[in-house]
């Protein structure tokens, strides 16, 4: 599955992290530093399998877990309108 982000964005990052302002709805969401690393990956790699497999290498942790925490987390970031799944 492929994920894209929505059109009616704006942010801003700090440092290692983001503040995203969904302009069609002006609700604002903060990405911490992780988040922030997943958001930046999707510019690169939309295909959330390809993303799970390099969560799983960067941190040595279960590609299970991390399939199910990406889900969760993509799954937030389409209920506020910030991407769609493609």
């Amino acid at each position: 599955m492929r994920v894209k982000k929505s059109k009616f964005l704006l942010s801003y990052k700090e440092e290692d992290e983001y503040l995203i302002i969904n302009i069609y709805t002006n609700q604002i969401y903060a990405l911490d530093k992780f988040s922030s690393f997943i958001w930046e990956e999707l510019d690169r790699t939309p295909i959330i399998s390809d993303i799970s497999r390099l969560i799983a290498k960067k941190t040595n942790e279960d590609i299970l877990i991390i399939q199910k925490d990406l889900d969760g987390f993509l799954n937030s970031l389409s209920k506020g309108g910030l991407i769609k799944f493609v």
